[in-house]
């Protein structure tokens, strides 16, 4: 088979998703009472398809929006994920719809906010029941930094509230995500780019680039143009530091490649959704490369 010219079959879409969740195989298998062995049979093609049964349980773990994603098959669209929303989606609405101009009230610091916030992101990343702690701790999370960010009195400390803000947004774009509310999620993503601009830090801008075209790319084919003119754009901005650039940088901008590859192969160029996955991986080993050399 040639991935230049054949269309990706289920095993590679399997995979490509499987690694844009950041999961391994063994986790997956294990989610969907598979064995890592089975998962990597799929994903090589030694196995064929599994049955609907299993293909409906891994695009459940996969958190896919479409089914043709996962199975190829544009002529089958099926939406997922259609319900009322989680419980602690209005409280999280609520604290994004806030607008504290006025408030009189004293923030935490803004190392405090940072401490919370990274308690939340090991939770998104180790929690079984993730969104239910993430949902109880973003709406103060929101509040706080916000506020935090509207007091500021200072260039620099203006631009430390504006990081922790666009991080905060970043992590509730996690949680509204699949969630029966498009509008919050624009406001979300929209709100997190611009605190990230407003920071001027190219990881904060990466990471809301990166989320952003995820929200295009997810809302379906007549949204790809838009989510390409963000991925791309942020490319070209970060591709010029990337030579001396931190690691984190360098991670940002091949799992921003990596969503090019996966938008070329939503619209079928598989030629062009295999090169920028070949780009992604080198850009990967490259970030492997440099956190090494720094622990040595």
């Amino acid at each position: 088979m040639d991935p230049y010219t054949d269309p990706l079959v289920f095993g590679q879409r399997l995979q490509i998703l499987r690694t844009r969740k950041g999961i391994t195989r063994d986790q997956l298998g294990g989610l969907v009472g598979r064995s890592g062995s089975w998962v990597k049979g799929v994903e090589t093609g030694r196995l064929k398809t599994p049955k609907l049964e299993i293909t409906l349980a891994l695009a459940e773990v996969l958190r896919v929006r479409d089914l043709s994603d996962l199975t190829g098959d544009q002529s089958l669209h099926v939406d997922l994920f259609v319900g009322p929303g989680h419980p602690r989606l209005a409280a999280v609405k609520a604290a994004v719809d806030a607008f504290p101009v006025a408030t009189a009230q004293e923030p935490p610091s803004t190392a405090h906010i940072r401490a919370r916030l990274a308690r939340a992101w090991s939770v998104r990343h180790s929690a079984s029941n993730h969104r239910e702690v993430i949902g109880a701790l973003l709406p103060e999370l929101i509040r706080d930094a916000q506020i935090a960010a509207r007091q500021a009195d200072t260039g620099p400390a203006r631009r430390a509230a504006q990081a922790v803000l666009a991080e905060v947004y970043s992590l509730a774009q996690f949680f509204v995500a699949y969630q029966p509310d498009a509008a919050l999620l624009w406001r979300v993503a929209e709100r997190g780019l611009i605190a990230a601009q407003e920071f001027e830090d190219p990881h904060a801008i990466g990471v809301a680039a990166w989320l952003t075209t995820q929200a295009h790319r997810d809302a379906g084919p007549a949204h790809f143009d838009a989510a390409d003119t963000v991925n791309l754009e942020t490319l070209r901005y970060l591709e010029p530091q990337l030579e001396d650039a931190p690691p984190d940088v360098v991670a940002i901008a091949g799992a921003l490649t990596f969503e090019a590859g996966y938008t070329a192969a939503r619209r079928g160029m598989t030629g062009a959704a295999w090169r920028h996955w070949d780009t992604a991986r080198a850009m990967a080993d490259r970030t492997r490369e440099r956190s090494w050399g720094r622990m040595r």
